[in-house]
């Protein structure tokens, strides 16, 4: 978990140095997509070598609307922010991203939180480690 907070820590201040030197927000996004990408493929055709007969437009569709959705609008948005604001505060919001998910989580009722259980106590003590460490 510390390697992969060092590499998004890595990717923001070099995201902020592009942008910072006139870098179009919507290059980025799509060089940061090709790269992982190119590095996801060889795995996943490796891994998944036999079930790419069952993939059909209907479930590459749903990948395409999951991916846009769920990664090139928020990355889209957060590269904006990131142009208007310093590297520390882009980190702290992307920091914060886990803690949102679970407080909505618990609202909508999509999240069990047992108080009385080592995983429920464990939840509580990662959102007030996270919020503490803000």
């Amino acid at each position: 978990m510390v390697l992969v907070q060092l590499f998004n820590t890595g990717m923001v201040l070099l995201s902020k140095v592009a942008i910072g030197d006139g870098m179009f927000v919507v290059a980025l996004l799509a060089y940061r997509s090709l790269f992982g990408a190119a590095i996801i493929l060889p795995v996943a055709l490796l891994r998944e070598r036999g079930k790419w007969k069952e993939m059909d437009w209907h479930a590459a569709g749903w990948i395409f609307l999951n991916a846009f959705i769920g990664y090139a609008v928020p990355m889209s948005l957060y590269y904006y922010g990131l142009h208007d604001t310093t590297a520390s505060y882009a980190i702290i919001f992307l920091n914060i991203i886990p803690l949102t998910t679970f407080i909505l989580s618990f609202i909508l009722r999509m999240e069990a939180l047992h108080i009385r259980s080592m995983a429920g106590l464990l939840k509580i003590a990662g959102v007030l480690l996270s919020v503490g460490a803000q």
